[in-house]
């Protein structure tokens, strides 16, 4: 029995005439769904310029075609041509989702522009249109998952703990984790609506393609609701098909895919000058290590999720590069300064152009080596004290035991408010105070408002709480400090020796 007396009279119609075969679903979806987005004459004319014609006049691009398109359009440096391989097969998987026939391993314009639009942000590429019953909302999680899922190469998910009971949940929590209000409101008598005894997401990504890609009918019969092709949607979708927790993407092929993200950034041409290749291998293992959680599996789907959160390793393909302003320049040229290239890098991809956006302002910097130069944490509260606006500070180190390279920070939107009560966000992109870790993993901890930046007892200053969460504990004239996280309710202390500060500000503000 379907779900509110539904029946499968017109759909049962439509599949005796032949209608619903995965290639007429796939042409009549992307005829059907939002392509406004794609500058489709300029694709097609970019597809045509790489694309080979073979026997039937059927133009398509091959993989050495398209990885030439992205070199020669400056999107793909040379010495990371092999990643065009990556992104291609991505495309290759997205071109035909949600099905997974054997097909050409090369892509017609069409397919290719079907890949694109599951790739364009989850607002601005793939809709779905219902007419009545069911659910039908693309969302923001649902986006990551595409990406995740075109990226995953193995199925070793069997591996891992395996809840389904808390998959189905999250996977509830991810569909309604939506940015319009009023399409929330709406939602809440829906139930499980990705995840159900139907199946899970890759069954309802099915489900609803092939509900958007029924023929048009004239009003008032609008169309047939999406819960009238569950059935066909459960025979074409297979006896045994793959199950999401079984996917998983090898932590080479992400940490090749944040390579390529930190060269486009700020746009690739311009890195040659500022760093070498080995610093951005090293953003690259730091950034990677915060999704890896299991070195023999792979990256799983809650993984790569909850990396994603801290760090948007797609957008930055997908738009324009920040530009670093002529002063930023002129500051990272300085010799023998902590802050680097490849640590702008970090923290761009950390707070998602925020910082970028008024970096311009950080004209001075403070560089006290602690080895040489002790400080007390006295001076350091004061000087924060006496800052007029926001405040970067890093500190970097060496662990006692491991000797492990550790580089931690804060960020300070607001020292005089912060200090002693943290303010809330003054807009939706406005960052808030933080303490983050960019070496040896990189993660980011946002403050919980109303508490104290920081906290001064004796010879020791604490940025966090030490009893409860995270926390950085600066003691010893600054020169030892603690890197503790509240893992499972225990707290495990990360040691480290630090040997250095730096300090941006405005001028004016802080020490002179």
């Amino acid at each position: 029995m379907l779900p509110g007396g539904v029946t499968t009279q017109y759909v049962d119609r439509w599949v005796a005439q032949g209608l619903f075969t995965p290639e007429k679903i796939l042409d009549r979806f992307l005829e059907q769904t939002n392509t406004y987005n794609i500058n489709t004459e300029g694709l097609e004319a970019t597809f045509n310029s790489v694309a080979t014609e073979d026997e039937t006049g059927i133009k398509r691009v091959d993989e050495k075609g398209f990885t030439k398109l992205l070199t020669r359009s400056s999107v793909l440096p040379k010495h990371l041509a092999d990643v065009g391989s990556i992104i291609f097969r991505s495309l290759h998987y997205l071109s035909i989702y949600p099905f997974r026939y054997e097909h050409p391993s090369a892509l017609t314009l069409s397919e290719l522009t079907r890949a694109l639009l599951w790739l364009m942000p989850y607002d601005r590429g793939v809709t779905f249109e219902s007419w009545g019953g069911g659910w039908c909302e693309f969302s923001p999680a649902d986006h990551r998952r595409l990406i995740f899922q075109s990226l995953a190469t193995e199925r070793n998910g069997h591996k891992l703990p395996h809840d389904a009971d808390e998959w189905r949940r999250e996977a509830r929590r991810r569909a309604y984790d939506l940015p319009d209000e009023k399409i929330k409101s709406t939602l809440s008598q829906l139930g499980d609506p990705n995840y159900d005894d139907w199946g899970d997401e890759l069954y309802h990504d099915l489900l609803s393609v092939v509900m958007t890609a029924q023929p048009k009918r004239s009003l008032p019969l609008a169309g047939e609701p999406r819960d009238a092709f569950r059935p066909l949607a459960l025979r074409l979708h297979g006896e045994t098909p793959p199950r999401l927790y079984e996917f998983t993407m090898p932590t080479e092929r992400l940490r090749d895919i944040v390579r390529l993200m930190l060269y486009h950034s700020f746009g690739i041409n311009k890195l040659d000058c500022l760093v070498g290749t080995g610093e951005l291998d090293e953003v690259a293992d730091c950034v990677t290590r915060t999704f890896a959680q299991y070195s023999d599996v792979g990256i799983n789907w809650p993984m790569f999720d909850k990396g994603y959160a801290l760090h948007d390793i797609i957008s930055s393909l997908l738009t324009e590069p920040s530009h670093l302003e002529a002063n930023v320049l002129k500051c990272l040229h300085q010799p023998g300064k902590l802050f680097k290239t490849h640590i702008l890098f970090q923290l761009n991809t950390i707070f998602k152009n925020d910082l970028i956006l008024w970096f311009e302002y950080f004209k001075f910097s403070w560089n006290h080596d602690i080895r040489h130069h002790p400080v007390s944490t006295s001076e350091l509260a004061a000087m924060i004290e006496q800052s007029e606006d926001r405040l970067l500070i890093l500190v970097s180190g060496k662990g006692t035991k491991t000797q492990d390279k550790y580089l931690l920070g804060m960020f300070i939107p607001s020292p005089k408010q912060d200090c002693h009560r943290i303010q809330p966000k003054q807009g939706e992109n406005w960052p808030i105070c933080s303490l983050f870790e960019l070496s040896p993993i990189q993660s980011v901890f946002e403050a919980n408002l109303e508490c104290p930046t920081w906290t001064l007892s004796g010879d020791e200053i604490s940025f966090g709480d030490p009893e409860n969460g995270v926390a950085l504990v600066l003691k010893n004239g600054l020169g030892k400090a603690s890197f503790t996280q509240s893992l499972n309710g225990r707290n495990e202390p990360i040691q480290a020796d630090f040997l250095a500060r730096q300090l941006f500000y405005r001028p004016g503000s802080g020490w002179n």
